[in-house]
């Protein structure tokens, strides 16, 4: 019975961490959808209004998230009690494990290219979609690289 409640409570962490990556998605596809709306405002609004819902769905879901995902992890004395100094903060730590090296590299390669395509395309729709996947990779690596992350995993 118990080792059934502790798979239910890891699926439920990993649950957690799932919606995070879910409402950050849809922030980041709010982003390369901007451009679209404005070059079709003239025709339909549609796009911009959804770009709009999706935007502040996607940013106040993740904000949610990631609180809802620290409040669980502050309840849970039996994390508490197996990592009772862990407190990092996943926006100052870099290459914790594999997910994160992946997402860090991402952040960092999206940085540059931001900067590149911003300068040389400038009216085109690549930076945003550029600045999407900065957006997309910043937000997991403040989970993937925290205390967070090791809490959604623990076992």
């Amino acid at each position: 019975m118990i080792h059934k409640r502790k798979n239910l409570q890891r699926q439920q962490r990993s649950s957690m961490l799932g919606l995070y990556t879910a409402f950050l998605t849809v922030l980041s596809a709010s982003i390369v959808l901007m451009p679209i709306g404005i070059k079709m405002a003239d025709k339909t609004m549609a796009i911009s209004y959804t770009s709009g819902a999706m935007f502040w769905i996607g940013l106040i879901g993740t904000i949610a998230m990631a609180i809802f995902i620290t409040y669980s992890k502050c309840r849970s004395s039996e994390f508490k009690k197996n990592y009772p100094h862990l407190k990092q903060l996943g926006i100052i730590h870099f290459f914790q494990n594999t997910p994160a090296l992946i997402c860090d590299v991402l952040m960092f390669l999206s940085i540059v290219g931001f900067v590149i395509v911003r300068i040389w395309f400038w009216e085109t729709i690549y930076p945003f979609l550029v600045l999407s996947i900065l957006i997309f990779s910043f937000g997991m690596h403040c989970m993937l690289n925290g205390s967070n992350y090791i809490y959604t995993n623990f076992k």
